[in-house]
């Protein structure tokens, strides 16, 4: 009898604001991103699960599976669906961006394995897909927003507030810029780091947040009117915010710096928790010569979202 083959597809993403803020029930504005992670899902007669991806190969037996690196969120996602699965897997695993970059790898990798998974369980519900992929995420990292999680399976620019589940697709997508700075700090001691530093002003903590709220309220306006100058200026302002709350580096500095000086470029900020990892720039459709520096990565926001 021939082996069964399923495939599923989840775009990565950028978060365009909101960061951190989103954690603590105030909305972000996040955009699925035209470079995605392929999953291969295969049955096997063996009560085992294979992993091959380009972070290594790695055979597990079905009965004893934990959670750990760097396969967690492959991981997370068969022990999570563990009941049903009645058969071992193959995993294959193919990627169209470093993890290295962020660039919302992991919610990527949560979203299209569980959708191969439903396909495999024939599940069909993309709202259950959602509810799904943002469990695993926050039991393997301990917490997390799910606004990548959204972006990931609903694809497009999406704006994501946790505490009602809101997730809304904005019928706009604005042009971008992404510059990496050479390294990413794990979002979650970007979290611990921040809540170290203020635990004795959480107040200050709290105003930042309200802060970013604000001017992300005043984002989705501005996506909704197509008025890119002023996301472009709102973007400065909540990189300032996110500079005063200590997460702008060095490095993350020098890269904005150098999206600051492309023509028609008319903000720039960090996208992510911070200390490292990229930055991520709004554009004018006229936008220029910017092939011409290494730094940057042209990217495009996809409509599409998981594939399955």
């Amino acid at each position: 009898m021939a082996c069964k083959f399923y495939k599923a597809s989840a775009p990565g993403s950028l978060m365009l604001m909101g960061e951190h803020a989103v954690l603590h029930g105030f909305p972000a504005i996040v955009s699925a991103i035209d470079k995605s992670i392929h999953v291969e899902l295969k049955e096997l007669d063996e009560p085992l699960l294979n992993i091959d991806s380009a972070l290594g190969h790695k055979t597990y037996f079905l009965n004893a599976l934990a959670i750990e690196k760097p396969f967690q969120f492959i991981l997370g996602a068969v022990i999570y669906f563990l009941p049903q699965i009645k058969k071992g897997l193959a995993i294959t695993v193919e990627s169209e961006f470093s993890h290295t970059l962020g660039l919302g790898s992991s919610a990527s990798i949560t979203v299209a394995m569980v959708a191969v998974l439903h396909r495999y369980l024939n599940i069909n519900d993309r709202e259950q897909l959602f509810v799904d992929a943002r469990a695993i995420m926050r039991k393997v990292q301990g917490r997390g927003s799910g606004a990548d999680i959204a972006a990931s399976t609903f694809g497009g620019t999406v704006y994501y507030r946790q505490k009602d589940n809101t997730h809304e697709q904005l019928p706009h997508n604005p042009l971008l810029l992404l510059s990496y700075c050479g390294y990413k700090t794990p979002t979650t001691e970007v979290i611990a780091h921040l809540e170290k530093c203020f635990e004795n002003d959480r107040d200050r903590l709290n105003r930042y947040y309200r802060e970013i709220a604000e001017l992300t309220e005043a984002g989705r306006a501005a996506i909704q009117n197509k008025d890119w100058k002023k996301l472009g200026e709102l973007f400065s302002k909540h990189r300032k915010v996110m500079k005063q709350m200590g997460l702008e580096t060095p490095e993350l500095t020098k890269v904005i710096d150098v999206l600051l000086e492309i023509d028609q470029v008319w903000g720039a900020k960090i996208s992510g928790s911070g200390l490292g990892d990229c930055a991520v720039a709004i554009r004018g459709p006229l936008c220029k010569a910017y092939d011409k520096i290494e730094s940057i990565i042209p990217v495009m926001i996809t409509k599409k979202g998981v594939k399955y």
